[in-house]
C-alpha cells in the first residue's frame, strides 16, 4: 500500500468523484476502487489496512464522516409521525402500482457484491425493477422463487421447529398455494432403526429438509426441460383451502370425487 497520506488523497478524489454523481460509499466499495485502480492488492489483509487508514483519517479529519456509510450496520427504530396527516402523506408518497403484473417478463437486477447495491439502488427503483444482492453466495429460496414466480415463501413452525415450506405460484386457474410437510418424525423412527446414527431430533430435522431439498431440485429439473409445469409436479402439496387440507389429503378422504357436485 502507498503512503498513509498518499491512500487519504486517494480516497477523497474517489469519494468525491462518487459524491459529484450523488453516490455515497462504502468502505468495501471503496476498496474495490483502489483495487481496480491497480492502487493496492485484492486480498484481505488491504482490505483491512485501508479501512484502519479510513477510520484513523476520519477521526483526524482527513475524511468527512459522511463519506463513508455502513449499509449493514444501523440503528433501527420504529417510525415516527408528527400528526395524522403526515403519515397519509408518507403513504401517498410510497403508493406505487405494478406495472410488470400483465407483462409478459419480469426483470429483475442480481449482483455478486453487496457493496455494488448502492451503484444500482437509484435507476433500478426509477425504473421499478427489483434488485437483489446475493452478497456473494446465490440463495437458493431467492433463485426458487425467481425461477417460477413464487410469491410468498415461508416456513411453518409447530413446537418450536420447522414443519412445513408453503409458498403461492401463478398458474392458468389462478394463484395457488402449496405446502411441502417436512416429515421430522418419520425421519426420527428412521435414524433409530439404523445403528450407526445419529439419533437425535436435530439429526433427524437435518436429514428431513435435505431430502425435501433434494426432492424440490429434481423437480425442478423437469420443469425448467420443459417437460411439465410447476403446478403438475406440485399438485399433491396444493392447499384446498388457506392453511386447509391439500389435495392428497381430499383425495385420501373423498377419493376422485373432488368436484362440487359429486361427481
Amino acid at each position: 500500500m502507498p503512503a498513509i497520506s498518499v491512500v487519504i488523497d486517494q480516497a477523497n478524489e474517489i469519494i468525491a468523484a462518487y459524491a459529484a454523481q450523488g453516490f455515497d460509499l462504502t468502505l468495501r466499495q471503496l476498496y474495490y476502487q483502489f483495487v481496480s485502480r491497480d492502487r493496492i492488492a485484492n486480498s484481505d489483509r488491504e482490505y483491512k489496512r485501508l479501512g484502519s487508514v479510513i477510520n484513523d483519517a476520519q477521526l483526524a479529519g482527513l475524511v468527512d464522516w459522511d463519506a463513508i456509510t455502513d449499509r449493514t450496520r444501523n440503528v433501527r427504530a420504529v417510525s415516527h409521525w408528527e400528526t395524522p396527516g403526515a403519515i397519509i402523506d408518507s403513504a401517498a408518497y410510497s403508493f406505487r402500482i405494478d406495472k410488470w403484473l400483465l407483462q409478459p417478463y419480469r426483470v429483475e437486477v442480481w449482483i455478486e457484491k453487496d457493496a455494488l447495491a448502492g451503484v444500482i439502488e437509484r435507476v433500478c427503483t426509477d425504473l421499478d425493477v427489483p434488485y437483489f444482492s446475493c452478497r456473494g453466495y446465490t440463495s437458493q429460496s431467492e433463485m426458487w422463487a425467481a425461477a417460477h414466480n413464487v410469491e410468498a415463501v415461508t416456513v411453518a413452525y409447530a413446537a418450536g421447529e420447522p414443519a412445513a415450506i408453503t409458498f403461492s405460484n401463478p398458474t392458468r386457474l389462478g394463484v395457488q398455494t402449496y405446502r411441502l410437510p417436512a416429515n421430522i418424525d418419520a425421519i426420527e423412527r428412521l435414524l433409530a432403526r439404523m445403528p450407526r446414527a445419529r439419533r437425535t431430533r436435530m439429526q433427524a430435522t437435518r436429514v428431513a429438509w435435505r431430502i425435501i431439498k433434494d426432492w424440490i431440485e429434481a423437480q425442478l429439473a423437469i420443469v425448467q426441460a420443459g417437460m411439465v409445469p410447476l403446478d403438475q409436479v406440485m399438485l399433491p402439496y396444493m392447499e384446498t383451502s388457506p392453511n386447509g387440507p391439500l389435495l392428497y389429503d381430499a383425495y385420501l378422504a373423498h377419493g376422485l370425487k373432488l368436484r362440487g357436485d359429486g361427481r
